[in-house]
């Protein structure tokens, strides 16, 4: 994925989340306006650290699903994710 491609996936992204979380009657208010206030800050880190990165996404490939990012410190990976992105589930 290019950086112009990322950026684009990551505004979309992002613009769903919150309008999830803001449509989500069991999220607070405050946990809507944390995503709001760190998503920029986010996407500007990883179009930062772009030349590094890997990208992943889940089996059915669909990339409008949340998206893992990879880079590597020596020869650890580290993965980050979009937590906001993922519905939690109690098992």
């Amino acid at each position: 994925m290019t950086k112009k491609d990322i950026k684009e996936y990551l505004q979309g992204f992002c613009k769903e989340v919150r309008g999830k979380l803001k449509d989500d009657d069991d999220i607070p208010g405050p946990r809507v306006k944390a995503f709001t206030q760190s998503a920029p800050k986010f996407c500007k880190y990883l179009l930062g650290k772009h030349d590094e990165m890997q990208f992943y996404c889940g089996m059915s490939m669909d990339p409008d699903g949340c998206m893992a990012f990879a880079y590597y410190e020596g020869v650890d990976p580290k993965f980050i994710f979009i937590k906001e992105g993922f519905k939690e589930e109690k098992v």
